[in-house]
């Protein structure tokens, strides 16, 4: 009975460990210097392959860049001299539209590709400025933040919601809010600074390979998923034996 109830013990610490790994945001890239903080903490100069701390703040330097990947795939690209967290990070593989994404951009601007939580769950996405808090719609999109909040979405569509109200944008249109007491308002291109984007769309966003190698789907690297499907057999196993079970969901 002793051995059984260790062995038990033993499953749900790898699953729960397993579930935190599957709620990560990694570093996928990096160009120059890029650095995070969690509270008051001093700051770590930051590099591939590192996990994003829950609250952190990831601040990019002069002429550096900086690719996020998140693992039910939404993927945030940073340009120089932003500061950007993740407020909230939930994603349950099983029901990715009962999870939540809440990023603030407190300076700079970022390219946002949505995953499975935002495209389960539109309104389980935000991403909070000092100007205005934009929604998506099954988007690509990038915002900026130069004397007030331009954004723009290259797919799917983005909504703008300021103090005085909320717009909505399609695929190849242009928003300014000029301030946080201001309306989102519709613009031509001529009328973005010049190159307020272009180091955006100058990022490269890294692909994998293969699921045998270790590449992404849906979120998941084909070795996380071989792995979780082992814990899954296991704590099903498991339960049985000790008569319990539940879900379990990471919140960052």
């Amino acid at each position: 009975m002793r051995a059984m109830r260790s062995a038990v013990a033993l499953v749900v610490m790898v699953c729960f460990n397993a579930w935190t790994m599957a709620a990560s945001v990694q570093v996928t890239s990096v160009t120059g210097n890029v650095t995070a903080q969690t509270g008051t903490g001093p700051d770590q100069r930051l590099k591939a392959g590192d996990i994003i701390a829950p609250r952190a703040t990831v601040v990019t330097g002069q002429s550096s860049t900086a690719v996020l990947r998140f693992d039910d795939g939404q993927v945030v690209a940073l340009k120089s001299l932003s500061q950007f967290s993740v407020e909230s990070y939930k994603f349950d593989p099983k029901s990715p539209g009962a999870g939540e994404i809440i990023m603030s951009l407190f300076s700079g601007g970022m390219r946002a590709i949505t995953g499975l939580v935002g495209n389960s769950n539109r309104s389980a996405f935000a991403l909070k400025t000092p100007v205005a808090t934009i929604g998506i719609r099954g988007t690509d999109f990038v915002a900026a933040l130069s004397q007030g909040l331009y954004a723009h979405p290259s797919s799917g569509a983005i909504s703008v919601t300021s103090t005085k109200g909320t717009a909505v944008y399609s695929a190849g249109q242009f928003s300014f809010t000029a301030s946080s007491t201001a309306l989102p308002a519709s613009i031509p291109a001529s009328a973005l600074p010049v190159g307020i984007f272009n180091e955006l769309q100058a990022i490269v966003i890294p692909t994998a390979g293969g699921a045998a190698a270790g590449a992404t789907v849906g979120g998941f690297t084909g070795t996380t998923l071989g792995v979780i499907g082992i814990i899954a057999v296991g704590v099903g196993a498991a339960a049985a034996a000790a008569s319990g079970g539940g879900s379990t969901t990471t919140h960052h």
